[in-house]
């Protein structure tokens, strides 16, 4: 393999060093993600999520009540003040309940939290640089943009509400077409010993970086991406990371630069990608990257990523490497789960394990 080669296929480096980590060291690793997951609501609860644990149970209580009432379909959305009573939130999502019924394909709500700890739920009537228009179930509400924290879609298919993936902005390794909101941010950590924190500098750049905990200078990534587009069914992005690691004591520096397009929204999407690996003196082969995401129950969705790379350079398998992966991601209004494999379709090749744990900021 030449030196081109070895430069072009971070993937295959990758793939080798997870390949080191012993059967007990992923058990411990498993055991660790188990523990944690056991006590998800007591640690990660916040009060966006516990409403929504109370709009989850409002729904359920209120079934047998739904043909008593009828509302226009346009009614069906409430404003809740995370310091309101209980009651005032019951009364709000009971109305979304009752009105489910008469509805014909999925709806959405939008989800807004202010800077100031509020917390509305309706439709979105407009929206500018500066103003958020939301219908609630009495009022019309004009929130500031800037005053705005967070922007959430739920769909509400008969008398449940699916909460939108929390981090839409990445598959399992590789990115989407999608970019952060302005202050927006997220916490995405792999094995546990992999941390990494991504930042919405503006609606159109977003920036972040990770580094491998027990030694950060053995592996670390930096990493900006712009986006090129503004439809909200279809996300084009162009990015580039750099990927900073040590092979036999010398320090490699990869550049990746990528185009990444996502089309559909954040519960279902397909992402297509193309990237270009660089040492800064040659330039690799080319990746090819086919992914996407198929929400299959309420709170699970299915998870794909995979990679076919090219480089000239390379005898073996006439210059092309692939590596498949399938996965699994638990949703939450607020975190996700994820666990997925990845294996090399080739005689004697192993399956890694892939175990991650995200969450907004």
């Amino acid at each position: 393999m030449t030196n081109n080669g070895r430069s072009n296929s971070f993937m295959v480096r990758f793939y080798n060093i997870i390949m080191k980590i012993s059967t007990v060291k992923i058990s411990v690793l498993l055991l660790i993600i188990i523990i944690i997951l056991s006590f998800q609501i007591n640690i990660f609860s916040t009060q966006g999520l516990e409403q929504a644990l109370s709009l989850e149970q409002t729904l359920t209580n209120d079934q047998n009540s739904v043909k008593t009432r009828s509302r226009d379909v346009k009614s069906c959305s409430g404003d809740i003040n995370i310091r309101s009573e209980n009651s005032k939130v019951s009364s709000d999502v009971k109305a979304c309940s009752k009105n489910s019924k008469v509805r014909v394909g999925p709806e959405y709500l939008f989800e807004v939290k202010t800077k100031d700890q509020l917390l509305y739920l309706g439709k979105i009537i407009s929206q500018d640089e500066k103003l958020l228009v939301l219908e609630t179930e009495n009022k019309t509400v004009e929130i500031p943009v800037n005053n705005i924290k967070r922007i959430r879609k739920i769909k509400i298919i008969g008398k449940k509400h699916y909460y939108e993936d929390p981090i839409p902005y990445k598959l399992l390794l590789s990115p989407t077409g999608k970019t952060l909101k302005k202050g927006e941010g997220y916490f995405s950590d792999i094995f546990i010993v992999y941390p990494m924190y991504y930042y919405g500098l503006s609606d159109k750049v977003t920036i972040g970086g990770g580094a491998f905990i027990p030694n950060p200078a053995l592996f670390f990534s930096l990493s900006i991406k712009v986006s090129l587009t503004s439809n909200d069914k279809h996300k084009l992005a162009a990015g580039i990371c750099l990927l900073n690691f040590f092979n036999s004591y010398k320090l490699y520096t990869l550049g990746s630069y990528y185009l990444a397009s996502t089309h559909g929204d954040t519960f279902n999407n397909f992402t297509i990608g193309l990237g270009v690996m660089t040492t800064g003196e040659e330039n690799g082969g080319w990746t090819l990257m086919l992914g996407g995401e198929k929400r299959i129950f309420k709170n699970l969705a299915f998870v794909t990523d995979n990679w076919i790379s090219y480089d000239s350079e390379e005898e073996q398998n006439l210059g092309f490497y692939i590596i498949l992966s399938t996965g699994l991601r638990l949703i939450f209004p607020s975190w996700c789960l994820t666990f997925a494999v990845f294996v090399e379709p080739s005689p004697g090749a192993g399956i890694v394990p892939y175990i991650s744990f995200s969450f907004q900021t």
